[in-house]
Protein backbone atom coordinates (compact mmCIF):
# COMPACT_ATOMS: atom_id res chain seq x y z
CA UNK A 1 0.00 0.00 0.00
CA UNK A 2 1.06 3.19 -1.17
CA UNK A 3 2.32 5.87 1.56
CA UNK A 4 -0.01 9.17 1.44
CA UNK A 5 2.73 11.71 0.08
CA UNK A 6 1.09 14.63 3.30
CA UNK A 7 1.42 11.83 5.64
CA UNK A 8 3.84 13.51 8.96
CA UNK A 9 3.04 17.22 7.29
CA UNK A 10 1.53 19.55 9.33
CA UNK A 11 -0.03 22.46 6.43
CA UNK A 12 -1.82 25.04 7.59
CA UNK A 13 -4.82 26.87 5.71
CA UNK A 14 -5.16 30.35 6.05
CA UNK A 15 -8.37 30.77 3.71
CA UNK A 16 -11.67 32.41 5.16
CA UNK A 17 -13.23 30.06 7.25
CA UNK A 18 -16.61 29.95 5.02
CA UNK A 19 -14.03 28.56 1.97
CA UNK A 20 -11.93 26.47 3.63
CA UNK A 21 -13.69 23.16 3.05
CA UNK A 22 -12.44 22.06 0.06
CA UNK A 23 -8.72 22.59 0.77
CA UNK A 24 -8.93 21.24 4.10
CA UNK A 25 -10.62 18.01 2.82
CA UNK A 26 -8.48 17.46 -0.33
CA UNK A 27 -5.25 18.02 2.22
CA UNK A 28 -6.50 15.42 4.71
CA UNK A 29 -6.98 12.88 2.38
CA UNK A 30 -3.28 13.17 1.15
CA UNK A 31 -2.47 12.56 4.67
CA UNK A 32 -2.02 15.64 6.29
CA UNK A 33 -2.70 17.12 9.63
CA UNK A 34 -4.27 20.65 8.66
CA UNK A 35 -4.39 23.86 10.72
CA UNK A 36 -7.14 26.52 9.94
CA UNK A 37 -6.63 30.05 10.88
CA UNK A 38 -8.63 32.31 8.31
CA UNK A 39 -6.21 35.03 7.78
CA UNK A 40 -9.24 37.03 6.56
CA UNK A 41 -13.34 36.86 6.32
CA UNK A 42 -15.91 38.56 3.97
CA UNK A 43 -18.78 41.02 4.92
CA UNK A 44 -21.14 41.79 2.62
CA UNK A 45 -22.11 45.70 2.50
CA UNK A 46 -25.20 46.84 2.42
CA UNK A 47 -27.46 47.30 -1.26
CA UNK A 48 -26.60 50.93 -1.19
CA UNK A 49 -29.12 53.58 -3.55
CA UNK A 50 -26.19 53.31 -5.92
CA UNK A 51 -26.49 49.45 -5.82
CA UNK A 52 -30.48 49.64 -6.24
CA UNK A 53 -29.44 51.92 -9.60
CA UNK A 54 -27.35 49.46 -11.23
CA UNK A 55 -29.88 46.46 -10.91
CA UNK A 56 -32.82 48.50 -11.99
CA UNK A 57 -30.63 49.11 -15.04
CA UNK A 58 -28.42 45.90 -15.35
CA UNK A 59 -29.63 46.19 -19.20
CA UNK A 60 -27.52 49.25 -20.07
CA UNK A 61 -24.95 47.64 -19.43
CA UNK A 62 -22.71 45.14 -22.27
CA UNK A 63 -20.97 43.66 -20.06
CA UNK A 64 -20.68 42.76 -16.21
CA UNK A 65 -17.20 41.21 -14.94
CA UNK A 66 -17.33 38.89 -11.88
CA UNK A 67 -14.26 37.96 -10.37
CA UNK A 68 -14.50 35.94 -7.05
CA UNK A 69 -17.65 33.23 -5.87
CA UNK A 70 -17.87 35.59 -3.14
CA UNK A 71 -19.21 39.00 -5.40
CA UNK A 72 -21.53 36.14 -7.34
CA UNK A 73 -23.35 35.02 -4.49
CA UNK A 74 -24.19 38.38 -3.04
CA UNK A 75 -25.12 40.00 -6.75
CA UNK A 76 -27.33 37.14 -7.00
CA UNK A 77 -29.01 37.53 -3.60
CA UNK A 78 -29.43 41.15 -4.11
CA UNK A 79 -30.47 40.78 -7.77
CA UNK A 80 -33.10 38.03 -6.46
CA UNK A 81 -34.45 40.54 -3.80
CA UNK A 82 -34.47 43.49 -5.99
CA UNK A 83 -35.90 42.05 -9.12
CA UNK A 84 -37.13 38.17 -7.82
CA UNK A 85 -39.23 37.68 -10.78
CA UNK A 86 -37.04 39.37 -13.43
CA UNK A 87 -34.65 36.91 -16.10
CA UNK A 88 -30.93 37.93 -15.96
CA UNK A 89 -31.06 40.51 -19.21
CA UNK A 90 -29.94 39.03 -22.18
CA UNK A 91 -28.16 42.85 -23.12
CA UNK A 92 -25.73 42.02 -20.21
CA UNK A 93 -23.14 39.80 -21.27
CA UNK A 94 -21.68 37.84 -18.31
CA UNK A 95 -18.08 37.08 -18.17
CA UNK A 96 -16.58 35.10 -15.19
CA UNK A 97 -12.71 34.60 -14.39
CA UNK A 98 -12.30 30.56 -13.17
CA UNK A 99 -14.62 27.53 -13.09
CA UNK A 100 -15.66 28.36 -9.45
CA UNK A 101 -17.05 31.20 -10.11
CA UNK A 102 -18.62 30.45 -13.31
CA UNK A 103 -20.32 26.82 -11.70
CA UNK A 104 -21.67 29.91 -9.05
CA UNK A 105 -23.36 31.75 -11.54
CA UNK A 106 -24.82 29.11 -13.38
CA UNK A 107 -26.41 27.52 -10.37
CA UNK A 108 -27.66 30.73 -9.90
CA UNK A 109 -29.22 30.58 -13.28
CA UNK A 110 -27.70 33.56 -14.90
CA UNK A 111 -26.29 33.01 -17.84
CA UNK A 112 -22.38 32.72 -18.34
CA UNK A 113 -20.86 34.56 -22.42
CA UNK A 114 -17.50 33.17 -21.49
CA UNK A 115 -15.25 32.33 -18.89
CA UNK A 116 -11.14 33.35 -18.36
CA UNK A 117 -9.30 30.26 -17.73
CA UNK A 118 -6.48 31.59 -15.54
CA UNK A 119 -7.45 32.99 -12.26
CA UNK A 120 -6.05 36.37 -12.95
CA UNK A 121 -7.74 39.85 -14.20
CA UNK A 122 -5.07 40.01 -17.04
CA UNK A 123 -6.15 36.89 -18.55
CA UNK A 124 -10.18 38.75 -18.54
CA UNK A 125 -8.68 41.75 -20.51
CA UNK A 126 -7.81 39.41 -22.92
CA UNK A 127 -10.59 37.65 -23.58
CA UNK A 128 -13.24 40.80 -23.84
CA UNK A 129 -10.59 41.68 -26.59
CA UNK A 130 -12.29 45.45 -28.52
CA UNK A 131 -14.02 47.04 -25.54
CA UNK A 132 -13.91 50.45 -26.60
CA UNK A 133 -17.24 52.65 -25.52
CA UNK A 134 -18.92 49.75 -24.10
CA UNK A 135 -20.13 50.11 -20.47
CA UNK A 136 -18.69 47.92 -17.90
CA UNK A 137 -19.93 46.70 -14.53
CA UNK A 138 -17.80 45.55 -12.26
CA UNK A 139 -19.54 44.23 -8.97
CA UNK A 140 -16.28 43.25 -6.91
CA UNK A 141 -15.02 43.60 -2.74
CA UNK A 142 -14.21 46.96 -1.78
CA UNK A 143 -10.36 46.36 -1.69
CA UNK A 144 -9.22 44.78 -4.92
CA UNK A 145 -6.07 45.16 -7.48
CA UNK A 146 -6.41 47.99 -10.08
CA UNK A 147 -5.30 45.92 -12.64
CA UNK A 148 -8.71 45.15 -14.46
CA UNK A 149 -9.93 48.86 -14.01
CA UNK A 150 -6.93 50.60 -15.06
CA UNK A 151 -6.76 47.95 -18.55
CA UNK A 152 -10.54 48.48 -19.25
CA UNK A 153 -9.89 52.24 -19.04
CA UNK A 154 -6.89 51.84 -21.18
CA UNK A 155 -9.48 50.15 -23.73
CA UNK A 156 -11.89 52.97 -23.83
CA UNK A 157 -14.90 50.86 -21.72
CA UNK A 158 -16.70 53.29 -19.76
CA UNK A 159 -16.10 51.19 -16.24
CA UNK A 160 -18.49 51.31 -13.00
CA UNK A 161 -17.33 49.84 -9.87
CA UNK A 162 -19.58 48.02 -7.86
CA UNK A 163 -18.46 47.48 -4.02
CA UNK A 164 -19.91 44.28 -2.74
CA UNK A 165 -18.13 43.02 -0.17
CA UNK A 166 -15.20 44.40 2.37
CA UNK A 167 -12.26 41.83 3.12
CA UNK A 168 -11.23 41.77 6.98
CA UNK A 169 -7.93 40.99 7.96
CA UNK A 170 -8.40 38.16 11.03
CA UNK A 171 -5.86 37.69 14.46
CA UNK A 172 -3.62 34.41 13.77
CA UNK A 173 -4.77 32.07 16.72
CA UNK A 174 -2.89 31.94 19.38
CA UNK A 175 -1.38 28.45 19.40
CA UNK A 176 -1.00 28.82 15.52
CA UNK A 177 1.04 31.27 16.42
CA UNK A 178 2.88 29.84 18.60
CA UNK A 179 3.69 26.45 16.66
CA UNK A 180 5.06 28.56 13.04
CA UNK A 181 7.25 29.93 15.24
CA UNK A 182 8.58 26.89 17.30
CA UNK A 183 9.17 25.55 13.70
CA UNK A 184 6.08 23.13 14.16
CA UNK A 185 4.54 23.93 11.02
CA UNK A 186 5.81 22.41 7.59
CA UNK A 187 3.42 24.49 5.07
CA UNK A 188 1.54 27.44 5.14
CA UNK A 189 -1.07 27.61 2.00
CA UNK A 190 -2.33 30.48 1.04
CA UNK A 191 -5.08 31.12 -1.39
CA UNK A 192 -5.23 34.94 -2.50
CA UNK A 193 -3.13 38.17 -2.04
CA UNK A 194 -5.65 39.23 0.57
CA UNK A 195 -4.92 35.91 2.61
CA UNK A 196 -0.84 36.64 2.51
CA UNK A 197 -1.74 40.13 3.73
CA UNK A 198 -3.87 38.83 6.38
CA UNK A 199 -1.21 36.51 7.80
CA UNK A 200 1.88 39.04 7.67
CA UNK A 201 0.23 41.44 9.70
CA UNK A 202 0.18 39.21 12.84
CA UNK A 203 3.80 38.87 12.36
CA UNK A 204 6.92 41.20 12.41
CA UNK A 205 9.85 40.74 10.26
CA UNK A 206 11.83 38.77 12.12
CA UNK A 207 8.80 36.51 12.55
CA UNK A 208 8.42 36.20 8.74
CA UNK A 209 12.02 35.65 8.00
CA UNK A 210 12.44 32.69 10.97
CA UNK A 211 9.00 30.93 10.02
CA UNK A 212 9.61 30.62 6.59
CA UNK A 213 13.45 29.19 6.86
CA UNK A 214 11.83 26.22 8.52
CA UNK A 215 7.91 26.36 7.09
CA UNK A 216 7.64 26.40 3.50
CA UNK A 217 4.77 28.82 1.25
CA UNK A 218 2.45 27.53 -1.13
CA UNK A 219 0.38 29.75 -3.40
CA UNK A 220 -2.66 29.48 -5.54
CA UNK A 221 -0.98 31.36 -8.79
CA UNK A 222 0.88 34.78 -9.66
CA UNK A 223 -0.99 37.56 -7.95
CA UNK A 224 -0.50 35.51 -5.05
CA UNK A 225 2.91 34.72 -5.46
CA UNK A 226 3.99 38.68 -6.07
CA UNK A 227 2.40 39.06 -2.57
CA UNK A 228 4.09 36.63 -1.07
CA UNK A 229 7.12 38.04 -2.69
CA UNK A 230 6.30 41.49 -1.33
CA UNK A 231 7.00 40.14 2.15
CA UNK A 232 10.32 38.10 1.19
CA UNK A 233 8.78 34.96 0.87
CA UNK A 234 9.38 32.60 -2.21
CA UNK A 235 7.05 30.22 -2.59
CA UNK A 236 7.66 26.78 -2.36
CA UNK A 237 4.91 25.65 -4.35
CA UNK A 238 2.86 27.31 -6.81
CA UNK A 239 -0.27 26.02 -8.56
CA UNK A 240 0.18 25.43 -12.65
CA UNK A 241 -3.50 25.91 -12.58
CA UNK A 242 -5.20 28.19 -9.84
CA UNK A 243 -7.65 26.02 -8.24
CA UNK A 244 -8.01 24.72 -5.17
CA UNK A 245 -7.33 21.51 -6.59
CA UNK A 246 -4.59 22.66 -9.18
CA UNK A 247 -2.73 24.19 -5.61
CA UNK A 248 -3.44 20.49 -3.72
CA UNK A 249 -2.04 18.70 -7.37
CA UNK A 250 1.56 21.13 -6.60
CA UNK A 251 2.17 20.17 -2.92
CA UNK A 252 1.85 16.49 -3.31
CA UNK A 253 3.44 16.82 -6.46
CA UNK A 254 6.71 17.75 -5.08
CA UNK A 255 5.97 15.25 -1.77
CA UNK A 256 6.32 12.33 -4.16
Amino acid sequence: MNKLPLLNQTVLVTRAQAQARLLVQKLKAQGAKVLLSPAIRTEALPLSKNGRGYLRKLSQFDCVLLTSVNAVDILVKYWKSFQPKEKWPAQALVYAIGEKTAESLKKARVPVHAVAKEFVSESLLQLLGKIQGKKVLIPRAKQGREVLLEGLRRKGAQVVLWPLYQTILQPLKAQVKKDLIQGKVNIVAFTSASCVKGFMKNLTRSHIKSIFQKSQAASIGPVTSQSLKSYGVTPHFQAQKSTIEGMVNAVVLKNT
